[in-house]
């Protein structure tokens, strides 16, 4: 099953639930739905590799720091520092730490080591926009209604609505419990990046 496009969630969710909110509003909040669904129900764990570069310290990163889990550097795992604790009780190197939308390594590497760099942290959705109404969202598409009945339940809301919204918060958490029980988070064993 290829699943439903954005477009095809927001059609459907206007079926049941007729309303005047623009495209950007209903899309905005099927971006929230979806982040959440992921932070809070999917927990889904990914991982980005970075060339290290060397005499750089600095690598931006395209998800947020505090979903990082570990950081490994050329196969060995370093530890956390905080940043604002640095003056303290600074960690014996080799350590990192982030800053702004950044992970910064210390002591920097003073080579290249190309894919030397092994970020594991927690998935984040991709955000979507009226300019790819044709994209098919992440989730599972046996699960794609989970995005209709929400979109239903936030656009009742908007109206006050509330009798209607909670019968679609319901439709919504009868599926969430599907989802659940099709999708188990699967236990991990522990892992190690060996060059």
């Amino acid at each position: 099953m290829a699943g439903m496009t954005l477009e095809d969630i927001i059609e459907e969710a206007d079926e049941l639930y007729p309303n005047g909110l623009s495209t950007k509003s209903k899309i905005r909040k099927i971006n929230v739905r979806e982040s959440e669904l992921h932070r809070m129900v999917l927990k889904k764990k990914t991982a980005t590799i970075y060339d290290i570069i060397a005499d750089n310290a600095i690598y931006p990163v395209d998800f947020a720091v505090g979903k990082i889990l570990n950081v490994l550097v050329d196969g060995q795992e370093w530890t956390n520092q905080d940043y604002e604790e640095n003056d303290n009780e600074p960690a014996a190197p080799p350590y990192y730490y982030t800053y702004e939308n950044s992970v910064v390594l210390y002591p920097t590497p003073d080579q290249n080591l190309a894919e030397g760099l092994f970020i594991h942290h927690w998935y984040e959705p991709p955000t979507y926009s009226e300019d790819n109404l044709d994209q098919v969202p992440v989730l599972d598409p046996d699960f794609h209604r989970l995005h209709v009945y929400g979109l239903c339940a936030d656009m009742a809301a908007v109206g006050k609505e509330w009798d209607v919204a909670n019968g679609f918060i319901q439709q919504y958490n009868d599926l969430l419990n599907d989802l659940k029980k099709a999708d188990p988070e699967p236990e991990l064993p522990d892992f190690k990046v060996v060059r």
